[in-house]
């Protein structure tokens, strides 16, 4: 909310759960207001205005000192502009989340996301829950996929990061891993994202991917989801292993954190199977495409992740060692 003042308050902008975009009132414009109701009546309506208002506490404060004359005409105000910007009536008995996601329908413009995303910033868990109930998860999965598709011709990227931010919030907050599987494809129209020159939007979406993991660790699908997704990518990008789009990008990039990141993915990857054969068959794997030459070079940066991977190479050795004296003394005997 933002006001201007001189003597007295002239403006007030501010956002409202029935219209997505800024409001801003002319308190100093003609208008044929009632008769103002007696102070009792007159709070409970103010009340319920700041009810509808997107604003911050130290707003709020601000306008509950509003003297009388003021909260009425803000109070007629916002009505007023209430009815006569919206489609039709009945949209003032719909929620906040519904509007949000009829809105996105229509429109999904930069602006909107980012409004989405300050949105989801502040709203309580129970308007979330009433985002998933109206499919709101879906719609943004449904936009990202268009979004991701005419990156590729156009070459821009900020919706793809704006919408990965806002899912990021929804799988780290409110339960929306689950939400995620739900979906259809989702999996799939996520690792989309996945992209070896663009760093933040590739960040984002290993983000979201290692959420997924953890918050579904028990749950096999998300892990055999997202190997489908990288099989898919290998063979569209014609790929000798499926594994080796994470090592190139560990090869040939020159941001040390994104490198720390994919890292970091991969143990989170390598860590979801609950057989611990499948862990050791996964790390195998990445050492088989190459990545204990990467940690070779890094490895004064990342020891802890080097030591992850050669820790079983080295556990191998031993076991070897004792295989082939046991052969020994069996060929002895």
């Amino acid at each position: 909310m933002g006001t201007t003042k001189s003597k007295t308050v002239e403006k007030i902008s501010y956002k409202s759960r029935y219209f997505p975009s800024l409001i801003t009132i002319n308190l100093t414009e003609p208008f044929d207001y009632p008769p103002r109701p007696r102070k009792t009546e007159l709070n409970t309506q103010f009340d319920q205005i700041l009810q509808e208002i997107q604003i911050i506490n130290e707003e709020k404060s601000l306008l509950e000192n509003f003297p009388k004359s003021l909260k009425w005409k803000l109070i007629c105000r916002h009505r007023d502009f209430v009815v006569h910007n919206l489609k039709s009536i009945p949209e003032i008995d719909k929620s906040e989340s519904q509007i949000i996601i009829e809105h996105l329908k229509e429109t999904s413009s930069l602006q909107d996301l980012k409004d989405l995303n300050y949105w989801l910033s502040q709203v309580s868990s129970e308007a979330i829950q009433t985002f998933y109930e109206f499919s709101g998860l879906q719609v943004l999965i449904e936009i990202l996929q268009v979004s991701e598709l005419c990156s590729r011709t156009q070459g821009s990227f900020h919706k793809q990061i704006e919408i990965l931010k806002a899912v990021l919030i929804l799988v780290k907050n409110f339960n929306g891993s689950q939400e995620v599987m739900k979906i259809p494809r989702s999996i799939s129209i996520l690792f989309l994202n996945f992209n070896e020159i663009q760093l933040e939007v590739t960040g984002l979406m290993l983000e979201v991917m290692g959420f997924l993991l953890w918050e579904t660790e028990n749950d096999g699908r998300t892990l055999n989801a997202i190997f489908e997704a990288i099989e898919r990518y290998k063979n569209e990008n014609c790929l000798k292993e499926r594994l080796d789009s994470f090592i190139r990008i560990c090869q040939f990039s020159k941001n040390i954190m994104f490198i720390e990141n994919i890292l970091g993915f991969i143990i989170t990857l390598i860590s979801a199977p609950l057989d611990l054969d499948k862990r050791r068959a996964l790390k195998a794997e990445f050492l088989a495409c190459g990545i204990d030459a990467v940690l070779q070079v890094f490895h004064f940066l990342f020891q802890e992740k080097t030591l992850y991977f050669f820790e079983d190479r080295l556990l191998r050795k031993k076991s070897i060692k004792k295989n082939i004296k046991s052969r020994i003394v069996v060929i002895k005997r």
